[in-house]
């Protein structure tokens, strides 16, 4: 809190800076169970620090991909649906068209006449000029932050006489001119993993999806030389997109031998060619195709004769099934036991969550919201829950809603950060109450409470703003690019400050003005405080 003059006009808050004399109004914390400790440190008295990006180690590639100029009327894209706006660019499909019709249920393939091929190509801002061939020895030679390693960084195989062969054993450090060695002399495919860690056009491309999908997005590339094939035939347990960057590749795709022993399709297996019957799709996909297809989809590609293949698969959706949020669920041990009843778990609980699931915050409300608002995907009239397990989800509070939180959790954790939007470089206080403000992206901060429904957002309006609870921010925007790089702090917000931050939160593209905040109406000690976390979420970029 602040010392100084109590501002009682929200229309003519003032700069006046002064030492804290508190730290009740925000503080970094420790993160809530099950989340790994953080360390405690005052929020106000040191300016946080941006987290160091590892940029593109090849200089010959671009610094990044003007994703908006070709295929979208927005520029710049709006933060709220530029993951939707780029989906539909990049993959010729309507979003609403795509989720009702293919999302989760069969595979999706656009191609490209030549004349439309000739013409991307020809475009230099094109996105299919995301990864290039130059790209990839950039990266094989990356010294930083450490050199690649197979396996973590780098997969190098081939499938040969219906059995894949990997160049190396182990995670032994990668030497590049080995490694083209074997994709030039020995048929060898060069798969980069997770490279949008080190790489700038595919950062944007995934930290872009991640806010359509709600859900954490890697990528892969696939470098295959000609008449050569990388894996055997096999699915994955993700949702997969596909984008052919340069030269051609052969796919097959087949209905799953072992779909009624194996409904769930949770672990990526392979096949012999042998246990697959027709395939049910057989395409050639050339610079500028596009492809979908569900988890569970198996899959065979094959470089044609004539031509090397470069291709970019993005995935999503790992574990993140009806069944994967209600294990999460505080359940007793009987309760568990008819949860993984066999019949019950092995079918239709291993669905997919919907996209919105991380859409509204739970937080502040003593009744089953959540079950109000996804009763709909945990229903099923021909196999229903046990009568015991769908009590505990109607009329416990809190029961859903914490685990939730926690896929939540799991994804500010995990996901990277967002790519901020200009800005003013610095928090004008002079003028703050008649400007507005908003989220700089989509599912950038979330706010939950980790002892749930241990109070309701009236209630916390009318708290003492000396008195202190357990609310936690999670966000995004301080995560670091690269696995390794620690999550974004979490920030303790007071009770009475909670109704302000989720009309934050839930801001509309053009904000919602600093004046309308209800702690900021409230004035006194409450505004102070308010005014106080303001300037956090500022200096953490989460507010435009």
């Amino acid at each position: 809190k602040r010392k100084g003059q109590t501002r009682k006009d929200p229309s003519q808050l003032k700069k006046q800076r002064s030492v804290p004399k508190s730290n009740k109004s925000v503080d970094k914390t420790k993160a809530p169970k099950p989340a790994p400790a953080q360390k405690t440190t005052k929020a106000t008295s040191t300016k946080p620090q941006t987290p160091k990006t590892p940029s593109v180690v090849n200089p010959v590639a671009p610094a990044c991909v003007s994703w908006w100029k070709d295929g979208t009327s927005r520029e710049p894209p709006s933060c709220f649906t530029r993951g939707r706006d780029l989906l539909s660019s990049l993959f010729r499909v309507d979003a609403d068209t795509f989720e009702n019709e293919y999302w989760l249920k069969k595979p999706y393939v656009s191609h490209l006449d030549n004349e439309a091929r000739e013409k991307m190509l020809a475009n230099p801002n094109h996105p299919i000029h995301m990864l290039r061939m130059a790209d990839i020895d950039g990266l094989l030679h990356r010294q930083h932050p450490e050199p690649p390693r197979f396996l973590n960084d780098v997969d190098v195989t081939r499938y040969l006489n219906g059995k894949r062969e990997s160049l190396v054993d182990g995670r032994g450090r990668v030497d590049p001119d080995e490694v083209w060695k074997a994709f030039k002399e020995d048929s060898y495919s060069i798969r980069l993993v997770h490279p949008q860690q080190w790489h700038d056009p595919l950062f944007e491309l995934c930290s872009y999806l991640q806010e359509y999908f709600g859900f954490p997005t890697g990528c892969s590339s696939y470098l295959t030389p000609a008449k050569s094939q990388g894996y055997p035939p096999h699915f994955d347990d993700v949702e997969i997109f596909v984008v052919q960057l340069e030269g051609k590749k052969r796919w097959r795709l087949y209905e799953r031998p072992d779909e009624k022993t194996n409904i769930n399709a949770r672990i990526t297996k392979e096949f012999k060619q042998s246990e697959l019957g027709t395939p049910f799709a057989d395409f050639v996909m050339e610079p500028g195709s596009v492809m979908y297809f569900p988890r569970g989809t198996v899959h065979q590609a094959v470089s044609c004769d004539d031509a090397y293949s470069l291709h970019l698969t993005f995935s999503t959706y790992q574990k993140h099934t009806i069944y994967d949020l209600l294990s999460r669920a505080k359940w007793n041990k009987s309760q568990m036991q008819l949860l993984e009843a066999e019949g019950i778990a092995k079918t239709w609980l291993h669905g997919c969550l919907p996209l919105n699931l991380l859409e509204n915050d739970l937080v502040g409300s003593k009744e089953p919201v959540a079950w109000k608002k996804f009763q709909h995907i945990l229903t099923n009239k021909e196999q229903p829950l046990p009568e015991k397990l769908l009590t505990v989800l109607q009329k416990k509070a809190g029961f859903l809603e914490q685990a939730i939180d926690s896929v939540a959790q799991d994804f500010y954790e995990n996901c990277l950060p967002p790519v901020v939007p200009p800005r003013a470089k610095k928090l004008d206080l002079e003028s703050i109450g008649s400007k507005s403000c908003r989220l700089t992206a989509r599912y950038c901060a979330r706010l939950v409470n980790p002892t749930p429904f241990t109070g309701s957002l009236e209630e916390w309006d009318a708290t003492d703003p000396l008195v202190e609870g357990n609310l936690i921010l999670l966000s995004n925007t301080s995560n670091g690019r690269s696995f390794s790089a620690p999550p974004s702090p979490h920030i303790q917000v007071l009770p009475c400050l909670a109704s302000s931050v989720l009309q934050i939160i839930s801001a509309p593209e053009e904000g919602i003005p600093f004046a309308d905040l209800k702690a900021v109406q409230a004035e006194g000690e409450r505004m102070e405080c308010m005014l106080d976390i303001i300037e956090i979420l500022w200096e953490y970029l989460l507010l435009t």
